[in-house]
């Protein structure tokens, strides 16, 4: 037979050896090293014999593995949620064997843990769906391994209040007051989340001076939160016109960034805008005319998308969401669908119509 149990007749360490393979295992406790011993003879009869499972470094314990996992995400702009996610597995199931982890386990993680209790079934959902994503990853790389079952993780979208045309306009109106003089970046960036539907605020935050063409009057958003392809923004003529007033930067600096004189900003830089920054402003403005409970997308983005249904059916003003990957397509996108974008801004700004204050069923998070 496979192995065997030695006693140590040095008289220094433990008073047993077991050997088996490659592996070796030392304790004072005979009948623990029987138990090992007759499991690994068990698994060599199935087939299953795993020497990695008995190895001192733990390589396929939950929290080692799944570091390895975390260092090849690191170039994915949510490496950060995807360590908190992880993090509160590791935690919970330490150095466990993945080999090991059933539907049963994952489903006492989730839901009868109580460092979990605190969190809403949204981010259950995204720590359930970053951990499948991590199996699927190591059921790939090693073909011994094998997908758990997930239990369902079910959640209601909170509810995002939005407002009517001549609301939205009191308050783009008050942001420009309250901003301009202090840097009119604060409101041509909210102002362009009103307007052009398809850019969301960290999209929008992520342009640079170089992606900004006045000559064919477009912005190139080169960061797509949901679709990692490019999208273009087609600017009305009017706002042509108002970025030709603001100065220009270096091709790679931020455009929508904090001026010079603003306190503990790099001046050779200029820091990029936050992604709260144009919250708080737009909160301020709210707070002047005493409107309450309007976010900065449900003021925005949805408020305006809600206004445009009653001029345009839904496949009209999804096709503003539409992107392009390359040169060649975004030149025939251009020529195709430059004037239908640009409609759909126009009737934004014209205010053509009214729109009722109701509620739109979407993430309770801020839109970034």
């Amino acid at each position: 037979m496979i192995g065997g149990i030695y006693e140590n007749k040095t008289g220094k360490g433990s008073r047993y050896i077991l050997r088996f393979k490659s592996i070796t295992r030392r304790s004072d406790n005979l009948q623990d090293l029987e138990r090992m011993l007759t499991g690994m003879r068990y698994e060599i009869d199935r087939g299953k014999f795993d020497p990695r499972d008995y190895r001192k470094d733990q390589p396929l314990g939950f929290t080692n593995i799944s570091e390895k996992w975390l260092l090849k995400q690191q170039h994915k702009k949510s490496w950060r949620n995807l360590r908190n996610y992880i993090g509160y597995a590791q935690y919970y199931f330490q150095n466990r064997n993945v080999k090991d982890i059933t539907f049963g386990d994952l489903e006492d993680f989730l839901f009868d843990n109580p460092d979990l209790k605190h969190l809403s079934n949204k981010s259950r959902h995204n720590i359930k769906s970053t951990l499948h994503t991590f199996w699927t990853w190591l059921c790939k790389r090693d073909g011994n391994i094998k997908m758990p079952d997930f239990p369902d993780v079910s959640f209601e979208l909170g509810w995002r209040k939005i407002i009517d045309k001549d609301t939205q306009d009191r308050i783009l109106d008050k942001v420009r007051e309250l901003s301009w003089d202090i840097n009119p970046k604060i409101y041509i960036g909210i102002f362009f989340l009103a307007t052009y539907i398809n850019v969301r605020p960290i999209e929008l935050l992520h342009i640079k001076e170089e992606d900004i063409n006045l000559e064919y009057g477009t912005i190139l958003v080169k960061y797509n939160k949901v679709h990692g392809k490019h999208t273009v923004v087609y600017l009305l003529d009017e706002d042509i016109e108002m970025l030709k007033t603001i100065p220009k930067g270096f091709p790679k600096q931020y455009y929508f960034r904090h001026g010079a004189t603003r306190k503990g900003v790099n001046v050779n830089n200029m820091d990029r805008f936050g992604q709260k920054y144009w919250y708080k402003w737009w909160k301020r403005a709210c707070a002047e005319l005493d409107i309450q409970d309007v976010d900065l997308y449900g003021g925005t983005r949805h408020s305006t998308v809600t206004y445009l249904g009653q001029f345009y059916s839904p496949e009209e003003i999804m096709m503003d969401g539409s992107g392009h990957t390359t040169n060649k397509a975004f030149s025939r996108y251009f020529q195709r669908h430059a004037a239908q974008k640009k409609n759909l801004s126009r009737t934004v700004r014209n205010g053509q119509g009214e729109t009722k204050v109701i509620q739109l069923n979407v993430s309770n998070q801020e839109g970034n």
